[in-house]
């Protein structure tokens, strides 16, 4: 190849990657591949704009996205307040999953607005708690907006954080590959040079060592951000919270949730048995025990118990949050151990010393 081509290999190449760097390096570009991050800002009116099927794409694939989900709610928020019937309401808005999709099918079909406590989907029970009598309470549903507007802000400020971290690690894994081809297109040397056994035997190393690293590394990464039990323990607060505001009773709320957390099926079925309230929540005490608490203590001092429940799920997000951030940002520190022992072994045996070895080769050969 002559040094005409091999420059134009050598700018295409560089055109290619450029592009590429930039979008993992831009945060503003980062939040807009985030489609938790894409939830709608009200303008300066203050209105939020209704759900649309153009609006929730997610829905064709199966997987809900936080900001739809606030938008299912406030949309049957409105309805209910404009008078329509429960399940007409819920009808009219559209779906923010394929699951919610499917529950509204069975709805139109004649099943009852109570089978969304059973179903799996998060958002679709989420309606479900904030139901009491086959009614639905617009505080409740209010509520159930709310919670899902923070759990997507949380979301998508930990997947823009770790985004960076991913984006380096396959970056690293990746470089080394492509210097060697990068070489291989613009020297005949190298590419003559390297299917010799030496050259071929240190890529191969290289190539188990580069992956060891990135799985390491991709464990190091989801490690950090992997659910905890003070996640489910902060929905069942925020699920007893909107149970009680439509109307329902402590009893009926951890009713509701039996099928979805087995301490709050321990607890009721101790409720109806007729135990006293702190021997009852024991159960929930062993999963959470600040639910638990903010329970007994709202009955024994005659306060509203969604409020302080409320403020319980809010201070247990925020703490979720400041320990996800902190795990954040101690991937570059975690990920040095697999960076030294794998990645630059790896790319000193992809990329340095087969080249050098075909260089060596080369020189030799004319000598002998």
């Amino acid at each position: 190849m002559d040094e005409a081509a091999g420059t134009a290999v050598m700018l295409a190449v560089t055109a290619a990657l450029v592009p590429a760097v930039v979008n993992m390096c831009d945060r503003t570009l980062a939040r807009r591949r985030l489609p938790d991050r894409a939830a709608r800002v009200p303008p300066r009116g203050g209105r939020v704009a209704p759900a649309t099927a153009r609006q929730t794409p997610r829905a064709r694939t199966g997987h809900a996205g936080t900001a739809s989900t606030a938008e299912w709610f406030d949309t049957i928020a409105r309805g209910v307040r404009a008078g329509l019937p429960a399940v007409d309401a819920v009808l009219a808005a559209a779906p923010p999953s394929a699951a919610a999709a499917g529950f509204l099918r069975g709805l139109a079909a004649g099943q009852p607005l109570h089978g969304a406590l059973s179903s799996p989907d998060p958002a679709v029970a989420a309606l479900g708690d904030c139901m009491h009598g086959g009614s639905l309470s617009p505080a409740a549903l209010d509520m159930a907006a709310s919670s899902a507007r923070a759990d997507g802000e949380l979301r998508g400020e930990v997947r823009v954080a770790v985004s960076y971290a991913r984006q380096s690690a396959r970056f690293l894994t990746v470089l080394p590959f492509a210097l060697l081809v990068l070489a291989a297109l613009l020297s005949g040397t190298a590419r003559s040079g390297l299917s010799a056994p030496g050259p071929l035997a240190c890529i191969v190393a290289g190539a188990v060592a580069n992956i060891a690293g990135a799985r390491w590394m991709h464990r190091i990464i989801s490690s950090a951000v992997r659910p905890v039990p003070s996640d489910a323990m902060a929905s069942v607060a925020e699920s007893i919270a909107a149970h009680v505001t439509a109307g329902g009773t402590v009893t009926s709320a951890l009713d509701a949730l039996s099928q979805r957390h087995e301490p709050c099926a321990e607890s009721g079925r101790l409720m109806r048995a007729g135990l006293p309230l702190e021997d009852a929540v024991r159960p929930i005490a062993v999963a959470g025990p600040g639910v638990a608490r903010t329970i007994v203590q709202a009955h024994h001092d005659g306060l509203p118990l969604a409020p302080a429940l409320r403020r319980l799920a809010a201070e247990m997000r925020t703490r979720r949050r400041d320990e996800l951030l902190a795990a954040v940002r101690a991937i570059p520190a975690r990920a040095t151990v697999p960076l030294v022992l794998c990645v630059l072994p790896s790319f000193v045996l992809t990329a340095v010393v087969p080249l050098g070895l075909a260089s060596f080769g080369a020189v030799r050969t004319p000598a002998a």
